[in-house]
């Protein structure tokens, strides 16, 4: 549980501190966190924002399609994707082209490792955060 907790406030922390002044500054908002995993509706609740699930289809990760509620995301509105690990980047990207399909921008990705050799961070069309490289 502490080590958790610790991951969510890193998270939290990097956010406050990063990502809401530059929006700030811009006269804008944080309006949704989307996710790929157990941490974003966390971080949703405590920075009181809306989180918006991005599944595989059937939930099976060998599955090739990436889904997202179609009025989820609404025109304008600002994005961070988030998930536990970033290999090839192929489901943070699908993540991130969902996003834009739907007219939102995406402000940010946050993971908490990426796989170095793979560079799957280099597919994505925003700035990435990471905690952990390996």
């Amino acid at each position: 549980p502490q080590a958790f907790e610790t991951l969510i406030a890193h998270f939290c922390s990097h956010i406050t501190t990063t990502i809401l002044p530059k929006l700030k500054a811009e006269g804008k908002s944080l309006d949704v966190i989307g996710f790929l995993d157990l941490q974003g509706p966390i971080i949703t609740l405590r920075l009181g924002c809306a989180f918006i699930p991005v599944c595989t289809a059937g939930k099976l990760v060998s599955q090739d399609t990436t889904e997202i509620q179609t009025n989820a995301i609404k025109p304008n509105q600002n994005v961070i994707v988030i998930d536990d690990l970033i290999a090839t980047g192929v489901r943070a990207k699908a993540a991130g082209e969902l996003v834009k399909i739907l007219d939102g921008n995406v402000l940010e990705y946050l993971f908490i490792i990426e796989i170095n050799f793979l560079e799957g961070s280099r597919l994505l069309n925003a700035p990435t955060y990471l905690i952990i490289h390996y």
